[in-house]
């Protein structure tokens, strides 16, 4: 019973890198993981991405874009505040 490759729309909005405790399979690309390896966890849906996978490569993405942006507003903020008490 294979299950279908996720949607790369659906990129989960939270994932722990752990450290696998037994020896798996990555859902996206079913590379072996072996045990003791960092791999990317799932737990909405209990699945398991190696740091490879594609979908692991667009959580980092998503990542660094939420942190860019939220540094962005922050400065915005900032700059808008200081602005204010100079009026």
């Amino acid at each position: 019973m294979n299950k279908p490759k996720p949607s790369p729309y659906a990129v989960p909005d939270f994932m722990r890198v752990i450290s696998a405790k037994f020896p798996c399979h990555c859902a996206d690309t079913g590379r072996r993981i072996l045990r003791g390896e960092s791999v990317y966890y799932d737990p909405a849906l209990k699945r398991v991405f190696c740091p490879r996978s594609d979908m692991a490569r667009m959580y980092e993405s998503k990542q660094e874009a939420r942190s860019v942006s939220a540094y962005v507003d922050a400065q915005e903020t900032a700059y808008f505040d200081n602005f204010a008490r100079n009026l």
